[in-house]
């Protein structure tokens, strides 16, 4: 399993609507990207229902949910999409039909793992990441 920059900043960009309503140029700045790209990593956020955007001189972002009833596994499917096992951890692509590889039954667990893990922490609530 592998998340994008994408992921990263949309989980940046909602906590820092979390503090209030914010301009595109401040959002950008805040989370170290561009005004340019900032469509892209709010359009998944804005489709879900949790930010509101107002377009305009004095538009904007804000948030239009409670960020505590945000999951990291609802930032991540909504970003990435569902957790899935897509791919063999061994060969690259999936097991093919019924000869599935040794670690498939621990990756399977290990996936479930993470899901698990994801939907229990908040967003709001999770140590912030480095920026590249």
């Amino acid at each position: 399993m592998e998340l994008s920059r994408r992921t990263d900043l949309a989980l940046q960009a909602l906590r820092a609507l979390g503090e209030g309503f914010s301009s595109a140029d401040s959002l950008a700045e805040a989370i170290g990207t561009t005004t340019g790209y900032l469509p892209h990593v709010m359009a998944p956020l804005i489709h879900s229902g949790w930010v509101k955007s107002t377009r305009g001189p004095n538009g904007g972002y804000r948030l239009d949910t409670a960020i505590d009833a945000l999951t990291m596994r609802d930032v991540v499917v909504a970003i990435e999409g569902p957790i899935e096992a897509t791919g063999c951890v061994l060969r690259g692509g999936p097991c093919p039909g019924n000869e599935a590889c040794a670690l498939h039954p621990a990756w399977e667990q290990v996936k479930g793992a993470i899901d698990k893990e994801l939907s229990r922490l908040p967003v709001s609530g999770s140590s912030g990441g480095t920026r590249q």
